[in-house]
């Protein structure tokens, strides 16, 4: 590799703290996110969904509405024959799109919404795991059972010979539920045609590459012909990076239709119905352990739901491998809303089993929990982590933590890996005359702070101060990317914005070195100013070299070079959590976790990762559940009145740590996002367990699940 990152002493942005380069936009409303976009003309739509779980639409009427004043233009579900492998036609759960209505303003959308009138073939249907699970239960995909085997796997070894050879045995079930997004932006698109028939589209997406292409694909249309843009995204998480979502093509239909642009923001049902979620868990453990805490073998019998499409696929075991082990993976079909990308894909539930059941056979011999961890976790930087959170969290306060009266403590920890390598992007660097660098590639900004690690990156390489840097991002006139999922965006783009701004400053140098009388190679950039090599003294600053550029400007491309990132994060969170045992109420006192994540490009943005994750993953454990009607079949808390989430009345202290050690930062970057969320549930889990003396093992870990492991019951 002929650039490599700078020693990580010599660097004077990456790895430090830096604040937002967009941060002040965000603050005082002048960010432009997708719901902010109003064309001139603009149309209002609004969409119908269908109330039933389990349906054939027949017939769709909307004369009324097309008669309607102010209604430009309606679409139905049955004028698409198919949309990827899903018939429109046929509806598999309550929510989704069967038509859509746009109108000179939202009320009157509203109003002609209501006046369509559909036909329904209507079957039965289950929208619970229980449910699905009954033999004579409704068939939810047609031809296919209910329960479908997902994934057998065994390593060598006989699982049921360790297990009755082990000193102790845990045989447990756990449990998680289904999770929404719940992003505080729901949905949004505004799609506008060009009079040459091409397609320009606002939309809040995670990759506007991959909505390029659902577009480009439903009209049939090469994908050079649809320009989507999205400045900020409201929020994320997996629910936004599309693959086969209907929505924006909708918008872009009824925009054709009308001759206007039309702008759609989905309700928050409406949202909830169809963005997707983390599936469900319910997973049998045994686990057997010899009398030093060695793990031996571990038997995983798993199932859930992730709607009616597959999503149980849970990475078991997780962390802890031992010889011997076996894992059965089974997904049952429901009539609700498919699994999907979402923070932390299955790792969650996966930790959520594996931590709980570490913690109860610890418990069963008498072995402090963080020496069995050390025990039987492969990775020696984890186990450097797990003492360092041990002294923060101040561990050896644990066996005294219990309190005789109403109100009890404890403490609990659990560690997390992911293990995604990033994609292939592409970037380019421009330099101008008057000294402007502007970085051009067509990430996503999902709040993540994308900007400001692109600025960081284009500076340390370039020796200039981060504000000299403009990124331009979130478009699909800009270079490739493939968008930020799995943790993969900083990794994948942060190679690339380096290429290109070596690359960039490379021909400047070709082109400033006559006029400063020097061979190139002499040439060097740092704090502003070109330097010479071997002549102390004799600099240029950084806009009077710029001037020797001549009238076009230095353009360079830059391609992911994968040297530069690395793959495999790996942190631990540890809890302290004080239970009311006669109002079975859970409050987090205080979190500490530690992540490690490869080389930081911005040491403020990854704590601002590991403090949110801290929060989504204690919502996950306490508060968020999807409740679904079994007799009516349409989910009875899709909004965020009844949907209960984590405020800041339930967040206790919360102590970020960023793993710096050199062997770590010199792995080159690594996505940091999903990480952090993981441990949480089991570390909150583990904490109940230990103030208790009983497990809570079914999320959330609300009073009443409380009372009822407290009771027996």
């Amino acid at each position: 590799m002929a650039h490599g990152w700078k020693p990580v002493d010599e660097m004077r942005h990456m790895t430090k703290r830096t604040l937002r380069v967009d941060g002040r936009e965000i603050v005082t409303g002048r960010a432009k996110y997708t719901g902010d976009v109003r064309p001139d003309g603009m149309l209002y739509a609004r969409l119908m969904s269908c109330p039933h779980p389990n349906c054939t639409i027949v017939s769709v009427d909307t004369s009324a509405a097309e008669a309607q004043p102010g209604v430009k233009a309606v679409w139905h579900a049955l004028e698409w024959d198919k949309w990827y492998s899903l018939s429109f036609s046929r509806v598999v759960y309550a929510g989704d799109h069967v038509a859509a209505v746009a109108a000179t303003t939202p009320a009157i959308a509203e109003d002609a919404i209501r006046l369509i009138r559909a036909e329904y073939d209507v079957y039965p249907f289950s929208v619970t795991l229980r449910e699905s699970l009954r033999a004579a239960a409704p068939m939810v995909r047609s031809g296919r059972p209910n329960v479908a085997k997902y994934a057998v796997h065994e390593q060598s070894g006989d699982v049921e010979a360790g297990l009755g050879a082990a000193d102790a045995l845990v045989d447990e079930e756990y449990a998680t539920q289904v999770q929404e997004h719940a992003c505080l932006e729901t949905d949004t698109a505004t799609c506008l045609w060009t009079d040459d028939g091409d397609l320009t589209a606002w939309v809040a997406a995670q990759s506007v590459f991959i909505r390029r292409y659902e577009l480009a694909r439903v009209n049939d249309m090469e994908p050079q012909r649809v320009r989507v843009q999205c400045d900020y995204v409201g929020g994320g998480f997996g629910g936004k990076y599309g693959g086969g979502s209907k929505f924006p093509p909708i918008v872009a239909v009824l925009a054709k239709r009308a001759g206007r642009p039309v702008h759609c923001r989905m309700l928050r049902r409406q949202h909830s119905a169809t963005a997707g979620n983390r599936p469900s868990s319910v997973q049998r453990i045994r686990a057997g352990a010899t009398r030093d805490g060695s793990l031996v073998a571990l038997d995983v019998d798993a199932h859930g739901t992730g709607g009616f499409q597959y999503g149980t696929e849970l990475p078991v075991p997780y962390v802890y491998r031992p010889e011997s082990w076996r894992s059965r993976i089974t997904h049952v079909y429901t009539n609700a809303q498919g699994g999907g990308p979402i923070r932390g894909q299955r790792a969650v539930q996966a930790s959520w089993g594996m931590e709980r059941a570490i913690d109860d056979l610890a418990d069963r011999m008498g072995i402090d929990p963080l020496a069995m961890r050390i025990r039987n976790d492969p990775r020696p930087r984890r186990h450097d982590q797990l003492r360092r959170l041990a002294t923060e969290i101040g561990w050896d306060r644990r066996s005294g933590l219990r309190a005789d009266g109403p109100f009890r403590r404890g403490l609990g920890m659990a560690s997390a890996e992911v293990d995604y390598a990033g994609n292939s992007a592409h970037c380019a660097v421009e330099i101008t005359s008057d000294g402007g660098v502007n970085v051009l590639c067509g990430a996503d900004e999902l709040g993540n702070g994308m900007r400001t690690a692109i600025a960081v990156i284009a500076a340390e390489e370039m020796g200039l101060p981060v504000e000299a840097v403009t990124p331009r991002i979130g478009d699909t006139r800009l270079p490739f990317t493939h968008g930020s999922g799995r943790s993969t965006g900083t990794s994948s783009v942060g190679p690339a914005v380096k290429v290109a701004a070596r690359a960039a400053l490379d021909e400047m140098f070709a082109r400033i070195g006559a006029g400063m009388r020097v061979a190139p190679t002499r040439l060097s950039a740092a704090d502003g100013y070109i330097h010479i090599r071997g002549l102390a003294g004799r600099t240029m600053a950084w806009n009077d070299a710029c001037q020797l550029i001549g009238p076009s400007s230095v353009y360079a491309h830059g391609i992911t070079d994968r040297e530069l990132a690395s793959r495999g994060v790996m942190g631990c969170c540890g809890a302290e959590v004080e239970v009311d045992v006669e109002t079975g109420r859970i409050r987090v006192v205080r979190m500490v976790s530690i992540q490690d994540c490869g080389l930081v490009v911005n040491h403020l943005a990854v704590e601002a990762q590991i403090l949110s994750g801290m929060v989504m993953g204690l919502s996950f454990a306490l508060f968020e559940d999807r409740i679904m009607d079994p007799l009516q079949g349409f989910q009875l808390n899709g909004d965020l009145e009844f949907y209960k989430m984590a405020t800041a009345m339930d967040v206790g202290e919360l102590v970020p740590i960023v793993w710096m050690e050199r062997d770590s930062l010199e792995e080159g970057i690594k996505g940091v996002g999903q990480a952090p969320m993981i441990p949480v549930a089991a570390a909150i889990g583990n904490a109940v367990k230990n103030a208790l003396g009983v497990g809570v093992n079914r999320l959330p870990m609300t009073p009443r699940r409380v009372l009822e492991a407290l009771h027996g019951v």
